[in-house]
């Protein structure tokens, strides 16, 4: 039995609102939350499972068609636990990107390099816009929202306009600055750097 994580109470908070399939649920979270929560799809199938192993959760063989599905549903120990998860205080956030990965080691190669991944980045932040546009639709036919949850979405919407604007934004102000950038550096170059550096850090505390 593998211990509950994050991932686990999120099956657990969809499985409150309707009983349901590995497969449905894996869906939900790759449309809904891929953005704030990145899972494999392997990781996702085994988390129900998981549940009823820690009695959170229970199965019922259905069949559909003339094939078997697994249909899981939300025990009464499960929504004790779920309501004491939403109580915690949550794990901090964590940002991932490649392309950010190699602003801070592209003083290793070339300027150009680092230009065409920023761009590449710019190209996937209007890749995953269009993405996440296309599965909503789906997405509300298999849960019909209620207000508050409109509601929530609203925000959850918001907060990925906002941060896919910034970081399009910041790609491209950061192309521009990398392709003005001298041939070489003047001898008081380090200073100056590090000043804009500590002015730049300033304004975060």
């Amino acid at each position: 039995m593998a211990r509950l994580t994050g991932t686990s109470y999120v099956v657990l908070a969809l499985l409150a609102r309707r009983p349901t399939s590995a497969y449905d649920l894996t869906q939900d979270i790759k449309t809904s939350m891929s953005q704030c929560m990145p899972r494999s799809s392997t990781l996702l199938y085994k988390e129900p499972k998981n549940l009823v192993a820690h009695g959170l959760a229970e199965v019922e063989i259905q069949m559909k068609g003339r094939q078997k599905r697994a249909v899981y549903s939300i025990t009464e120990a499960g929504r004790e636990a779920l309501a004491a998860w939403f109580t915690q205080t949550p794990a901090p956030p964590i940002f991932e990107s490649e392309a950010v990965v190699r602003v801070v080691l592209a003083s290793t190669g070339r300027r150009e390099d680092l230009i065409a991944a920023l761009a590449a980045l710019e190209e996937q932040v209007a890749t995953l816009t269009r993405s996440n546009l296309a599965g909503f639709a789906g997405w509300f036919g298999r849960n019909p929202p209620t207000a508050e949850h409109l509601a929530d979405l609203t925000l959850l919407s918001r907060l990925h306009v906002d941060m896919y604007a910034l970081l399009t934004e910041w790609s491209r102000r950061a192309r521009e600055e990398v392709a003005a950038r001298p041939a070489e550096w003047a001898e008081d170059a380090v200073e100056k750097n590090l000043v804009a550096l500590q002015q730049v850090l300033e304004e975060a505390g």
